[in-house]
């Protein structure tokens, strides 16, 4: 196995930067959604896996889908807005940043389950316009955190390649289904 490179610190936050916004169908089986965007401005690529129907953890299935992908290398930082994918697989965004060696944040508007706050902690109350709620984060730090999100934000706020990771999911499901008006 070759070595692990150590990653780059997340510093400069370039208009363009690319933001990988992961969504996930809530379907049996579950399948998320990875959309590659610079900045607010292109959508770069698209990546899906199905995640394992064993056990509640998505992480590692994520990682797989992350580092087998072409956009690789170009991802500066991993965008999240539920812990969970599909209402029912947990992402550990800790890990998620150590195995990918991207920076992940994770934003919601809601407050987690106590449960799920334990492990996370209180998170950083973040204000955008047409949207407010608390961030998490792992591998980069608050003041960066909330400079990504606002150079990816789209006219509500919330980063653009979460907004079309959101449709591109919805559009999955359904296909999936089977039906053909696709909202």
């Amino acid at each position: 196995m070759t070595s692990e490179r150590r990653p780059r610190p997340l510093r400069h936050v370039k208009e363009e930067i690319r933001v990988l916004a992961i969504k996930a169908t809530e379907t049996t089986p579950t399948w998320a959604l990875g959309v590659v965007y610079r900045g607010r401005y292109w959508l770069d690529g698209v990546m899906k896996t199905q995640l394992s129907p064993k056990g509640l953890d998505a992480t590692g299935d994520l990682v797989e889908m992350i580092r087998g992908s072409p956009h690789y290398d170009q991802i500066r930082v991993i965008i999240l807005d539920d812990v969970t994918l599909g209402g029912r697989k947990f992402v550990d965004i800790r890990r998620l940043y150590e195995e990918t060696l991207k920076p992940v944040i994770l934003l919601m508007e809601e407050t987690p389950p106590e449960k799920v706050l334990e492990s996370l902690g209180e998170g950083v109350r973040l204000r955008l316009e047409g949207w407010e709620g608390r961030m998490w984060l792992a591998g980069v730090s608050s003041r960066v955190a909330e400079r990504v999100v606002r150079k990816a934000g789209g006219d509500e706020g919330v980063p653009e390649a979460l907004r079309v990771a959101e449709l591109l999911s919805s559009a999955f499901l359904h296909i999936l289904q089977g039906r053909r008006n696709i909202p």
